[in-house]
């Protein structure tokens, strides 16, 4: 395609990536992104056209950031290094944090970032300079994609599974590198192992899986999930064999210090704020134990473990009758129930939200009070709910339409979010390598171009993976239905930490712009009642509860980011 010569016939070394990259842009200019693959991102200065472009890949974790200060741009590929020279303003950005302590991703606002000043490019995008200006460009398109109806699907079943091997086999270092992966009880990082522990046994290697594990019996802070995946990611290791499973407790790290230590590492807070101590953990140790590179499943739900909705009006709208009559017989549920559930709950659904959206709270209400900590002065402010509203978000969780969902499996996998950075942040702190299989763009386009049936698999939520692993992964995982629940002893941690927790917070509290952007009585309350150990576990409502403790860290997560840059 580039007519380059086969340089290692030649026995001369290989070309390196920028001689490559110099090589497609001159054959394709900006269009050469879309023959790029994997985790990548480029600036380039073009001397014939005097621009420069600045791009970065679809869907992997990558970083690159732009800011322009007295009519120069300024660019890096980290946060770190764009802010080092102390050019750029650290200045916080108030509709930002609003959307962080919201759960909240602006569609509208693809570049925003920490800091008001800075922009992130992301995933799918391009940015052209030149001395006329900038214009952000979004060159990965997958929703323009067709799904693939016409296709049989266990055809289908196969191909997936052909392009998830594929994927897996081309994120496996060849010449002995130590590869690590993350293993949870779960369907998407055990069926990453599933498929990379056999490629390192042909050569001789063996794959080591660190598991997060609690430090505490929490069994009670979450009765009907699984806050202890131990059992469940030994039996996937046992299965698959050429697997040795590592528990990790992360006793000498506490959630308080994993924020502390995450802020100077990648300057930024993200959303996991309750997950940073034990990934900070996992990633050292995987390091320090000779590992060049951590296999994720991060972004399985969104491509390999969908669940789908099994709306068959797809079908019954292109004349396939006899396809939508034998996905009713072949449902678990029965057939009856079957066609209350695919086609006629989906067919009164756009009535629902219509009924829903007239409800939908307006002006001062503050929907999301049950789970964020964001002033409301600063909520109304920044215009969050109609943002919200806007985007087709529902703030109560209650109801999403179609249209969100797929945005939202967009959201996960990049598109119009940088969550993803922040595995290439530990990456480069820790001194190895995140690669995610389930976030290849190959898979993703494919994923996104499934029938839903296969998600669905006759009732079976989730099926597409379940089917695939079918042999690969032990019964108990494939078929198991309770949720794992990442840090499930995150509260008895912070009751454990209780005196640096209350520190922490003493000297926020009174910090003007922590004040002016976080709801501080309802801060200070939280905090005290989690270092007391809460309450009720069942008071799910109540940020002091076992799932309300994950939005309090986020919240100081921030604030702590606040104090610094405010």
């Amino acid at each position: 395609m580039l007519g380059l010569p086969n340089r290692t016939r030649q026995g001369e070394a290989p070309l390196s990536d920028a001689q490559l990259l110099m090589a497609a842009y001159l054959r394709f200019g900006i269009d050469c992104v879309q023959y790029l693959a994997g985790d990548w991102s480029f600036a380039l200065w073009d001397n014939e056209q005097s621009r420069l472009v600045l791009a970065r890949d679809a869907t992997g974790f990558s970083e690159l950031y732009w800011a322009t200060v007295n009519g120069h741009l300024h660019f890096a590929s980290s946060l770190p290094v764009l802010l080092a020279g102390g050019v750029v303003p650290r200045r916080p950005c108030p509709t930002w944090f609003a959307g962080l302590l919201s759960v909240f991703s602006d569609p509208a606002r693809p570049t925003s970032t920490a800091f008001q000043d800075v922009s992130a490019l992301p995933p799918g995008h391009l940015l052209v300079a030149s001395q006329q200006g900038s214009s952000l460009q979004r060159w990965w398109r997958p929703e323009r994609d067709e799904r693939l109806y016409h296709q049989p699907l266990e055809q289908l079943r196969e191909e997936f599974l052909a392009i998830y091997q594929a994927s897996v086999r081309d994120l496996v270092p060849e010449g002995g590198q130590g590869v690590a992966a993350t293993l949870s009880g779960g369907l998407d990082s055990g069926s990453v192992v599933a498929l990379a522990a056999p490629l390192l046994a042909q050569r001789g290697q063996r794959l080591t899986a660190y598991v997060h594990v609690p430090r505490f019996d929490a069994r009670t802070e979450f009765p009907v999930r699984m806050p202890d995946e131990w059992d469940m990611a030994l039996a996937t290791a046992t299965h698959v064999g050429n697997v040795d499973a590592r528990p990790c407790k992360s006793e000498h790290i506490s959630p308080v210090d994993g924020i502390r230590q995450w802020l100077q590492m990648a300057v930024t807070p993200s959303h996991a704020a309750a997950n940073w101590y034990w990934l900070l953990d996992i990633a050292r140790t995987a390091a320090d134990q000779g590992a060049g590179v951590l296999l994720l499943g991060q972004a399985g739900n969104s491509t390999v473990s969908f669940a789908g909705d099994g709306n068959l009006w797809p079908r019954l709208n292109r004349l396939q009758w006899r396809m939508t009559a034998r996905e009713l017989r072949q449902d678990i549920a029965g057939p009856f129930a079957a066609a209350k559930d695919r086609i006629l709950k989906p067919l009164l659904r756009p009535a629902y939200r219509a009924l829903t959206h007239a409800r939908e709270p307006r002006g001062d209400s503050q929907p999301w009070a049950s789970y964020s900590l964001v002033h409301p002065e600063h909520a109304r402010q920044t215009g969050l709910l109609a943002a919200m509203l806007e985007a087709g978000h529902d703030p109560t969780f209650k109801t999403q339409s179609r249209a969100r969902i797929d945005q939202f499996r967009l959201t996960l996998l990049g598109g119009n979010s940088n969550g993803s950075a922040v595995w290439s942040a530990l990456g480069r702190a820790c001194g190895i390598e995140p690669r995610d299989p389930t976030r290849d763009r190959r898979l993703v386009e494919f994923c996104r171009w499934l029938p839903d049936e296969l998600f669905w698999a006759h009732g079976l939520r989730r099926g597409l993976v379940r089917q695939a692993m079918s042999t690969a992964l032990p019964q108990n995982v494939l078929l198991c239905k309770t949720k794992g629940q990442q840090s499930g002893d995150l509260r008895l941690r912070l009751h454990a930490c209780a005196p640096q927790l209350l520190a922490e917070g003493e000297q926020l509290y009174r910090h003007p712009l922590v004040s002016e952007w976080v709801d501080v009585p309802r801060f200070r309350r939280a905090m005290e009642a989690l270092a007391a150990h809460g309450s009720s576990a069942s008071d799910n409502d109540d940020l002091s509860s076992a799932l309300g403790a994950q939005h309090v860290l986020r919240t100081l997560a921030a604030a702590m980011f606040i104090s610094q840059h405010g």
